[in-house]
């Protein structure tokens, strides 16, 4: 891979509508649902730990980055092949796994920032909340308290933004066609995820989503029901090696499958 693929590629990747709507979603999203986090759960207890908790659950709301960087990974991913603009591009850098490196590059930091800005969102509408409507709860947290949260909080949300955002992204990449694949990813995230969550949470938690609510708050399946004995989350550890093999092995069928395709102007 070259630096002037990699450049390229981002500088693409950064004019494209779908990419900054799902940054600027992010931050707005991510700040409504944390200062209604705060809102409704600030705890009355005075243990040590309940403004440090409070803070984590609000801060968590940052998990909505997960939908948003999937659907800027499809975006990403579908970007040449809905403008015809690729064969342009392999004219240019004919070396085509060069090519698909600076692209898998390009989406990895699309959805790593999509992430940071979504805990950013988040941070700030905990914040302005706790502000605007401050109270007695000797477990609610203060800004101080929801800032110094934010660095703790972060690697998880960024783990599982980065690994849904890519794993979407390799699929993008190899169905090609960015309309069907968003229509799809939309029917399947608010309908289908749901669908299995409610009927069969043991098999819900191996969905990608359901997985990933092993790092984060869940985001997509509020209604999972891992309160039953067959419905419990796969833990932290588990859930990011699934993941991120899901990612692996997707991302190796899409490197394979651009590596041999007829690209036509």
């Amino acid at each position: 891979m070259t630096v002037r693929a990699l450049r390229s590629e981002l500088r693409k990747a950064l004019h494209l509508n779908g990419v900054r709507l799902a940054a600027l979603v992010a931050v707005v999203l991510a700040a409504v649902v944390s200062g209604h986090d705060l809102l409704a759960n600030s705890s009355a207890s005075a243990s040590p730990g309940a403004a440090a908790a409070s803070a984590d659950g609000a801060l968590q709301s940052a998990a909505v980055a997960e939908v948003l960087a999937a659907l800027a990974g499809i975006v990403v991913a579908t970007a040449e092949t809905s403008s015809r603009t690729l064969a342009i591009t392999l004219s240019l850098v004919p070396r085509r796994r060069a090519v698909f490196a600076a692209k898998w590059l390009v989406a990895l930091l699309v959805c790593g920032g999509i992430a940071v800005a979504a805990l950013v969102g988040a941070a700030l509408g905990g914040i302005i909340e706790t502000a605007a409507l401050p109270s007695a709860l000797p477990g609610r947290p203060t800004p101080s308290t929801i800032v110094a949260r934010v660095p703790h909080v972060l690697p998880a949300v960024l783990a599982a933004t980065l690994l849904v955002g890519l794993l979407w992204a390799a699929v993008a990449s190899l169905a090609r066609l960015r309309t069907p694949v968003l229509g799809g990813y939309v029917v399947y995230a608010f309908g289908l995820t749901n669908a299995v969550a409610l009927s069969s949470p043991a098999v819900a938690r191996w969905l990608p989503e359901g997985a990933a609510q092993g790092l984060t708050r869940p985001v997509l399946m509020v209604q999972i029901g891992w309160h039953t004995a067959s419905g419990h989350p796969l833990t932290a550890a588990p859930a990011a090696v699934y993941l991120a093999t899901l990612v692996v092995v997707t991302t190796a069928g899409a490197l394979a499958a651009f590596a041999h395709r007829d690209v036509v102007q």
